[in-house]
């Protein structure tokens, strides 16, 4: 999206602020969604903005384990991962997701850098324990909550103009590695940056009322008397664990679609549905 008097006016809010973008869902397999975020973090950096990207890579995991003949399970919508699909998780991740994103980036004008929160200490993590399933609760093995954010390589990287891409996965104490959902990888990570906002981009339209319409604003008190009605339900649920987090440390959110090119700075300048979350 090629910057404008109107976006860099609206923009200018943002200036010398660190914005966080987690990116999931068909925007990570469409090379011309994929182009025009490159374009928009081009935008974004001309105005002064630094911002942090986080990626997921559900989808195209799910894919590969099949292809590999190894099942996809899941616990209380989180990936149950034990050895063998930590290590494709890692292949997608670290190996696919990451480079394709920095790629794009590079295309597009940018400096980008590839990382995981194995590197320099960025992430920690510890097991986050059994979740509810239908026959009981479940042990998901591999799979980690953060438990401490170094954001020091992440703010040396932005300090000379490079634009990291991070994937979400974390070593523990114990010696163990974690995958890490991206949504609380990218809460955790924005609240350690103190950003101004974080972007939440993947395939739903935002926070949707009884209708199916996007709620343009939304309180984070408002959230557990729309959850008891059934408002909101499922996969949004913990999605918006994630924004209270982030809103309770400080960082206002967005939640939209991103399979629609120029979401995010459309978003930031107030020009396209979704929901706005404030604490």
């Amino acid at each position: 999206m090629p910057s404008t008097p109107s976006n860099e006016t609206a923009l200018a809010r943002y200036r010398g602020h660190c914005v966080v973008i987690k990116c999931g869902g068909r925007m990570l397999t469409d090379p011309a969604l994929q182009r025009s975020l490159g374009e928009d973090l081009m935008t974004l950096l001309d105005a002064g903005v630094r911002p942090v990207i986080v990626h997921g890579g559900g989808p195209q995991i799910s894919e590969l384990l099949n292809r590999l003949g190894h099942e996809t399970r899941f616990a209380n919508g989180l990936r149950v991962t034990d050895e063998a699909a930590l290590e494709v998780v890692e292949m997608v991740l670290i190996g696919q997701m990451n480079p394709a994103l920095v790629r794009h980036i590079q295309q597009a004008g940018g400096q980008a850098i590839g990382l995981s929160g194995y590197d320099g200490g960025l992430l920690q993590a510890e097991p986050l324990g059994p979740q509810p399933g239908p026959d009981g609760p479940v042990d998901c093995g591999h799979v980690g909550s953060i438990s401490d954010v170094q954001p020091k390589i992440l703010q040396a990287l932005m300090a000379e103009q490079y634009l990291p891409v991070v994937a979400p996965l974390a070593p523990g104490a114990d010696g163990h590695r974690y995958n890490i959902n991206a949504d609380w990888a990218a809460s955790h990570l924005a609240v350690a940056l103190g950003a101004s906002c974080l972007l939440l981009l993947s395939d739903i339209p935002g926070v949707c009322d009884s209708g199916g319409a996007p709620i343009a604003d939304l309180s984070c008190a408002d959230i557990p008397q729309l959850a008891e009605k059934k408002v909101i339900s499922g996969g949004m649920l913990p999605k918006l664990d994630c924004v209270i987090a982030a809103c309770e440390g400080g960082v206002e959110c967005w939640i939209g679609d991103g399979c629609t090119p120029h979401t995010g700075i459309k978003a930031l300048c107030g020009e396209t549905q979704g929901t706005w979350l404030r604490g």
